[in-house]
């Protein structure tokens, strides 16, 4: 009986063993799968200062280059301007997602109905984590001024306050840093750097942007299942 009892408790710490084991794998592989969702966003872009494609094409290579630099993807959408233009822009159709996010390009005009002051590149108000199609705004006319300046082309200009109007819906208003591509209103030495390289975010405003794409991603894989 002695024996018989032994074996009774050695199986069942095995057994509680392996349930522990077995839960501790399944927590880490949530974990990884957890990080390993795609830190990637997609900026549908509405084009209405009808810049040209060169300088567009141009100023979304230099928002892609921050971005990546700070371990994000962006992926670019063209869209309509008109109702009449809906079937030749389809990918601009789908159904947004809370990593999706419409990129406004005024003209003069449109901008100054907004009320900001500062005199700001752009404007993006708040964007909570479940928040579908949160916008953002660029006053382009402004990033011409500057370019006319002759520090930098404006294409580099218009890269950088992209990024800086997406780092506003992924980390916040209140998101101005001292330095980089947060910093509240850029110095004429920041604007001559951007002819020649990047103002990148700091990591911290890396690690908090990438907290708050896994929330998205996450939220989405929920909606998803819950859809199902």
């Amino acid at each position: 009986m002695v024996a018989s009892s032994a074996w009774v408790g050695w199986s069942c710490c095995l057994a509680l063993a392996m349930f522990m084991a077995s839960t501790a794998l399944a927590a880490d592989e949530a974990d990884l799968a957890h990080r390993n969702l795609t830190l990637g966003i997609t900026l549908r872009v509405y084009n209405y200062a009808h810049l040209a494609p060169a300088l567009l094409t141009g100023s979304e290579e230099i928002t892609t280059a921050i971005f990546k630099q700070a371990g994000v993807e962006v992926a670019w959408v063209d869209c309509p301007l008109s109702p009449a233009q809906f079937e030749e822009y389809p990918a601009c159709q789908e159904e947004m997602g809370t990593r999706d996010f419409a990129l406004r390009i005024l003209t003069r005009s449109a901008a100054e109905k907004l009320s900001t002051g500062d005199e700001p590149l752009g404007f993006a108000p708040r964007c909570h984590e479940d928040e579908r199609g949160c916008v953002l705004n660029i006053f382009y006319y402004r990033v011409d001024g500057l370019a006319t300046q002759g520090r930098a082309r404006s294409e580099r200009i218009l890269g950088h306050a992209i990024a800086h109007e997406v780092g506003h819906l992924l980390l916040g208003l209140n998101a101005h840093s001292p330095a980089g591509i947060m910093r509240g209103i850029w110095s004429r030495d920041d604007i001559q750097r951007m002819a020649w390289t990047y103002l990148l975010f700091t990591p911290d405003q890396c690690k908090r942007m990438h907290t708050n794409l896994r929330s998205r991603a996450a939220e989405k894989q929920t909606r998803e299942a819950i859809s199902r």
